[in-house]
Protein backbone atom coordinates (compact mmCIF):
# COMPACT_ATOMS: atom_id res chain seq x y z
CA UNK A 1 0.00 0.00 0.00
CA UNK A 2 2.96 2.40 0.41
CA UNK A 3 3.94 1.80 -3.54
CA UNK A 4 0.61 3.78 -4.43
CA UNK A 5 -1.64 5.21 -1.71
CA UNK A 6 0.80 6.07 2.01
CA UNK A 7 2.37 4.52 4.78
CA UNK A 8 -0.07 2.36 6.51
CA UNK A 9 -1.27 1.06 10.04
CA UNK A 10 -4.10 -1.11 9.61
CA UNK A 11 -6.39 -2.95 12.67
CA UNK A 12 -8.06 -4.80 10.39
CA UNK A 13 -11.26 -5.18 12.89
CA UNK A 14 -14.78 -3.22 12.87
CA UNK A 15 -14.00 -0.03 14.44
CA UNK A 16 -10.07 -0.74 14.32
CA UNK A 17 -7.75 2.35 13.66
CA UNK A 18 -6.56 2.84 10.15
CA UNK A 19 -3.33 5.40 9.99
CA UNK A 20 -1.98 7.01 7.18
CA UNK A 21 1.26 8.53 6.20
CA UNK A 22 1.37 10.38 2.84
CA UNK A 23 4.74 10.44 1.90
CA UNK A 24 4.36 12.00 -1.48
CA UNK A 25 6.09 15.76 -1.65
CA UNK A 26 6.05 18.79 -3.84
CA UNK A 27 8.45 19.95 -6.10
CA UNK A 28 10.88 21.56 -3.61
CA UNK A 29 10.45 18.44 -1.59
CA UNK A 30 8.41 19.48 1.46
CA UNK A 31 5.31 16.73 2.70
CA UNK A 32 1.96 17.99 1.70
CA UNK A 33 -0.08 19.71 4.83
CA UNK A 34 -2.11 17.50 6.39
CA UNK A 35 -0.29 14.26 4.97
CA UNK A 36 -1.58 11.98 7.82
CA UNK A 37 -5.10 10.66 8.36
CA UNK A 38 -6.23 8.51 11.84
CA UNK A 39 -9.78 6.97 10.96
CA UNK A 40 -11.82 4.47 12.10
CA UNK A 41 -12.98 1.24 10.18
CA UNK A 42 -16.83 2.02 9.78
CA UNK A 43 -17.30 -1.51 7.56
CA UNK A 44 -15.49 -4.43 6.95
CA UNK A 45 -16.55 -7.52 4.65
CA UNK A 46 -13.00 -9.30 4.26
CA UNK A 47 -12.01 -9.57 1.39
CA UNK A 48 -13.84 -7.40 -1.37
CA UNK A 49 -15.13 -4.12 1.04
CA UNK A 50 -13.23 -2.32 3.46
CA UNK A 51 -14.36 1.12 4.87
CA UNK A 52 -13.09 4.08 7.30
CA UNK A 53 -13.74 7.60 8.12
CA UNK A 54 -11.71 10.18 9.46
CA UNK A 55 -11.54 13.98 9.75
CA UNK A 56 -10.56 16.18 7.04
CA UNK A 57 -10.98 13.19 4.46
CA UNK A 58 -14.52 11.90 5.37
CA UNK A 59 -15.51 8.34 4.56
CA UNK A 60 -13.63 6.26 2.26
CA UNK A 61 -15.12 2.95 0.76
CA UNK A 62 -12.84 0.89 -1.13
CA UNK A 63 -14.81 -2.30 -2.93
CA UNK A 64 -13.51 -5.19 -5.24
CA UNK A 65 -16.07 -6.99 -7.23
CA UNK A 66 -15.04 -9.76 -9.82
CA UNK A 67 -16.15 -8.61 -13.37
CA UNK A 68 -15.70 -10.99 -16.16
CA UNK A 69 -12.73 -12.97 -14.65
CA UNK A 70 -11.07 -9.84 -13.43
CA UNK A 71 -11.63 -7.01 -10.46
CA UNK A 72 -12.87 -3.93 -10.25
CA UNK A 73 -11.83 -1.41 -7.63
CA UNK A 74 -14.39 1.22 -6.35
CA UNK A 75 -13.17 3.89 -4.58
CA UNK A 76 -16.14 6.56 -2.83
CA UNK A 77 -15.18 9.27 -0.93
CA UNK A 78 -17.77 10.95 0.97
CA UNK A 79 -16.85 14.74 2.40
CA UNK A 80 -17.96 18.11 3.08
CA UNK A 81 -15.62 20.17 1.49
CA UNK A 82 -15.46 23.48 -0.76
CA UNK A 83 -15.35 23.93 -4.04
CA UNK A 84 -11.52 24.55 -4.01
CA UNK A 85 -10.89 21.60 -1.51
CA UNK A 86 -13.08 19.64 -3.49
CA UNK A 87 -10.72 19.97 -6.87
CA UNK A 88 -7.90 19.52 -5.11
CA UNK A 89 -9.17 16.52 -3.18
CA UNK A 90 -10.36 14.85 -6.37
CA UNK A 91 -6.73 15.22 -7.91
CA UNK A 92 -5.40 13.89 -5.36
CA UNK A 93 -7.02 10.34 -5.30
CA UNK A 94 -6.90 10.01 -8.70
CA UNK A 95 -2.72 10.50 -8.57
CA UNK A 96 -2.77 7.36 -5.95
CA UNK A 97 -5.32 5.28 -7.92
CA UNK A 98 -2.96 6.00 -10.98
CA UNK A 99 0.15 5.11 -9.35
CA UNK A 100 -1.80 1.77 -7.88
CA UNK A 101 -2.72 1.19 -11.61
CA UNK A 102 0.66 1.64 -12.81
CA UNK A 103 2.12 -0.15 -9.80
CA UNK A 104 -0.13 -3.55 -11.34
CA UNK A 105 0.99 -3.17 -14.57
CA UNK A 106 4.52 -2.57 -13.73
CA UNK A 107 4.59 -5.92 -11.00
CA UNK A 108 7.31 -4.08 -9.78
CA UNK A 109 6.78 -3.95 -6.02
CA UNK A 110 6.64 -1.24 -3.84
CA UNK A 111 8.50 1.91 -5.18
CA UNK A 112 7.30 4.90 -3.41
CA UNK A 113 7.08 7.91 -5.56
Amino acid sequence: IEAWLARAEVDLRPDGRVHLEWLNTDEHGRRYEGAELTATITRLEPPRLLEYEGPGHGRLTWELEPVAGETVLTFTCVVELTDEQARDNRSGWHIHLDFLGDWLDDDAGPVVR
